[in-house]
């Protein structure tokens, strides 16, 4: 049975713990609904933005270990960089900013537990979230672009120079298994928007990044094996992301498609070359 319920809020009255329960439930029923079978990851927002020199990781939510966590303001990448810089002295390597649960706290019979920012010189803890790696001898976590004029590595700033953040292994919450940062997917898109001779599938793969800002990595797969690459099992996610784009840079055969049109060209003329003459 479906039901819908709605709280009151009259003027003066006081309430209820009825009424507390209600306001925490539905928010929370509906989130749990629609997001049951994602997998954990980024559900929403948690972009990395840039903002006259400052570096921003906007509000949002979080899937960990099945729990929804919320981050209710942006958070000034710049700034926490900077002072923890001052204090932890970081040197020129290769650190990883994660999410990590704190200790619970009740307050007025509210238990709130956070995830804070937390920054370590390892990579892939289970009891971490990771949000990206980042080259600690810089002044700024300096968030990496497209490199439209290198024709054979335009990803290269995103996925594997050391100077800029690195986010191929954030993950953001899919039904099945986590897809990448939507932060990636916009340079997919930059990059197909800019490419001559788009194929039918480059132009399906650009459609659905802007209708859903992500790709799903069964999406992934299917335009790894329609472009003529096999995808080898068990690859670790930069690894095939870099298989992804191997399969975005493929061209198409220009001289095969003019020989096409040329051929289409000839039927057509012959289609409808009939017999001059006055029409009667």
């Amino acid at each position: 049975m479906l039901v819908k319920k709605e709280v009151s809020f009259l003027h003066g009255n006081i309430l209820t713990k009825e009424m507390l329960n209600e306001m925490y439930a539905y928010p929370r029923n509906f989130i749990e609904l629609k997001y049951s079978d994602y997998s954990d990851g980024i559900i929403a927002g948690l972009d990395f933005i840039e903002n006259s020199g400052i570096t921003y990781l906007t509000k949002g939510i979080v899937k960990f270990k099945g729990e929804y966590y919320f981050l209710l303001d942006d958070i000034n990448l710049t700034s926490y960089f900077l002072e923890m810089h001052k204090q932890q002295n970081w040197s020129t390597k290769l650190y990883y900013l994660y999410l990590k649960s704190s200790t619970p706290i009740k307050v007025d019979s509210i238990i709130v537990q956070n995830l804070d920012l937390y920054v370590s010189e390892e990579c892939k803890q289970d009891d971490l979230f990771l949000l990206c790696r980042f080259y600690g001898g810089k002044d700024n976590m300096e968030l990496p672009q497209l490199n439209g004029n290198e024709e054979k590595e335009p990803f290269k700033k995103l996925t594997d120079d050391n100077l800029y953040v690195n986010m191929i292994d954030t993950l953001y919450a899919m039904p099945g298994k986590a897809t990448y940062h939507p932060f990636l997917f916009k340079a997919v898109a930059e990059y197909l928007e800019q490419k001559p001779n788009k194929s039918i599938l480059d132009n399906v793969i650009l459609m659905q990044i802007q209708n859903m800002k992500v790709l799903s990595i069964d999406a992934m797969e299917t335009y790894i094996y329609a472009t003529g690459y096999n995808n080898e099992k068990n690859l670790d996610r930069e690894s095939f992301f870099d298989l992804f784009v191997k399969c975005l840079k493929k061209k198409e055969d220009v001289s095969k498609i003019s020989s096409e049109n040329n051929k289409e060209k000839k039927v057509s003329k012959a289609r409808y070359n009939g017999p001059k003459g006055m029409l009667i």
